[in-house]
């Protein structure tokens, strides 16, 4: 074989060679590109910033009391809150209940006072980033959930027994009404910067299921949770 077709041979060769060595690089590069990237499941700020699992803390509104919050799976949460209802929203329904004898108009409601109110909501909860071009701000969450509610009235009612002004007698009656149901809640949650601190804004509403003639109710409140 001349000289020269063995320099065209390894020329070939070569050729050959290096378009498969460049397209083996191409491929190994994106090849690894696709599983370095990866998408990150998102997680709320409390669980991603603090890797808090938990939190407790304070909520006014309706109820009133203490709040414990269980995070999971990165984007749920269990809420727990004890309190006491806020008796004076259910002035309207306490007098409209006032049912001593329904017929016999010898009995006129005059007043009636709460002693005792306590309050137990459970929910389940399940949060969202709010997109930070809407605030300007990070660590905000938006939550949605459903929850059951148990509240008890312990109510004294003072009313005027008679039918003449004359002989019109003031009477009291201890009465102790439940209100039991399901209820639907949305709320946001801020996480304030550099610390484990979260303040919450909802609101929801609540359907009792135990009184035939209770209408869905409207309910929520703020507060603030400190997060371990």
């Amino acid at each position: 074989m001349s000289k020269l077709r063995i320099y065209l041979c390894a020329l070939l060769l070569v050729g050959l060679f290096g378009v498969d060595f460049e397209a083996m690089a191409q491929y190994r590069k994106i090849h690894k590109k696709s599983i370095i990237r990866r998408v990150e499941k998102y997680s709320c700020p409390v669980v991603k910033q603090f890797k808090a699992r938990q939190g407790i803390g304070l909520k006014v509104g309706d109820p009133i009391g203490v709040t414990y919050k269980l995070y999971f799976l990165k984007r749920f949460a269990f809420e727990l809150v004890v309190g006491q209802t806020t008796s004076g929203l259910y002035t309207n329904f306490i007098r409209d209940n006032f049912n001593l004898d329904p017929d016999n108009s010898e009995f006129t409601y005059i007043g009636h006072k709460i002693n005792i109110s306590p309050s137990v909501q459970g929910r389940m909860l399940v949060h969202n980033p709010l997109p930070a071009g809407i605030t300007g701000e990070v660590g905000i969450d938006w939550y949605f959930g459903i929850g059951f509610n148990l509240k008890t009235l312990k109510v004294d009612f003072t009313f005027e027994e008679g039918n003449n002004p004359a002989d019109f007698q003031i009477g009291s009656l201890e009465e102790t009404y439940t209100l039991t149901g399901p209820e639907g809640v949305l709320g946001f949650e801020y996480i304030l910067p550099n610390s484990p601190l979260s303040a919450f804004a909802e609101a929801g509403v609540f359907i009792d299921l135990k009184n035939e003639n209770s209408k869905p109710r409207f309910q929520g409140g703020l507060g603030v949770r400190y997060n371990f």
